[in-house]
């Protein structure tokens, strides 16, 4: 209930008819680190990293970037929006790039909003059709919020009802593209011999990184996996344009 979040997590405020479930498992990944933490893994592997690197064309076994042509047995795309600006000719599906803007606040009481004491939530509205995100302070002096709405007074809105403890005045934003399939299913699957396709991750792909991964190398070393991935098929929505 409503008094219970409260209580509990005192930076919180639900309207009285809204409810929370708290899971115990749930988290947050930095983004940045593990980025990092993955190449330095694929470097110690043996991958070459070919950074400030613009991708041309891609095609089956062939890829198009920094003025050369890059014969290789399987290509391996994740381009997230840049999927949809056609860098993947075969790849027939109407994907949508939206704006995400992120918005970061400034604590009055920085102690109601440490990873100990305030988890990272997911809040869905549905009178106002609202719905947000938003993190402990990572840094000791913000807090960052996402809400659906791309604009910043929406998130001022937002955290001056569910998070009032928090500065009105921005500290700052960012937008971000976010890649969405019309049905808001990942996209995972080969779209002709020698090239796969990971995207459409509609906002949720991070956090399944490193499944996902593992299904493009069963895709790209063995021809198949074992996980089921059918519902994720590349070309899912062209079959039923078409029947």
């Amino acid at each position: 209930q409503a008094a219970d979040v409260h209580r509990r997590f005192p930076r919180y405020r639900l309207r009285d008819d809204e409810i929370a479930v708290y899971d115990i498992a749930a988290g947050f990944v930095r983004p940045e680190k593990g980025v990092a933490a993955a190449l330095g893994r694929a470097r110690a592997l043996g991958a070459k990293i070919h950074t400030n690197t613009a991708v041309e064309r891609v095609e089956p076994g062939e890829v198009h970037a920094g003025g050369k042509a890059w014969q290789v047995d399987h290509v391996i795309t994740c381009t997230g929006a840049w999927n949809a600006a056609g860098l993947l000719p075969a790849l027939d599906m109407p994907l949508e790039v939206t704006r995400q803007c992120m918005v970061w606040f400034r604590p009055r009481t920085p102690s109601l909003h440490t990873p100990e004491a305030a988890p990272v939530f997911v809040h869905g509205t549905t009178g106002d059709a609202i719905h947000a995100y938003g993190f402990p302070s990572v840094d000791g002096e913000t807090v960052k919020i996402g809400v659906s709405d791309d604009d910043t007074p929406q998130h001022v809105r937002y955290a001056g009802g569910a998070l009032p403890d928090l500065d009105p005045e921005p500290v700052r934003s960012v937008i971000c593209l976010q890649e969405n399939s019309p049905d808001r299913h990942f996209v995972i699957g080969t779209l002709a011999p020698g090239l796969t396709v990971l995207g459409g991750f509609s906002g949720h792909g991070f956090k399944f990184a490193p499944v996902i991964g593992d299904v493009a190398a069963d895709l790209a070393l063995d021809g198949g996996t074992s996980r089921p991935i059918e519902q994720f098929a590349p070309n899912r929505l062209a079959k039923v344009r078409r029947t």
